[in-house]
């Protein structure tokens, strides 16, 4: 994932400058952006690093979290660190027959 997003958005929403979006391991935990919840050292997770109206930032969220703030479009508009809710992961797990 990755991409680039024209600052001059016609419905003025908050848009990147420029932002690079990567999909790490873990080396040592971090913090979710989204929900506030550590981040496993080894866990797969999301990255973005870029610059937002002039200011570079760069912020981890578990997958799910950046999966459910892009679905609800609660990303678009900017979101306040540690603020939102980690989504229920459902786990199916395959019974022997």
């Amino acid at each position: 994932m990755g991409g680039t997003w024209n600052r001059d958005d016609c419905q003025g929403e908050v848009v990147s400058d420029f932002f690079q979006m990567t999909q790490p391991r873990a080396a040592k935990p971090y913090r979710c952006a989204w929900c506030g919840e550590s981040i496993r050292r080894g866990e797969l997770h999301q990255k973005a690093a870029g610059q937002w109206e002039g200011d570079w930032q760069d912020w981890r969220m578990h997958d799910e979290c950046y999966q459910h703030s892009v679905d609800t479009e609660e990303l678009q508009d900017g979101f306040s660190l540690y603020e939102g809710e980690r989504p229920e992961i459902e786990v199916l797990i395959a019974c022997p027959s």
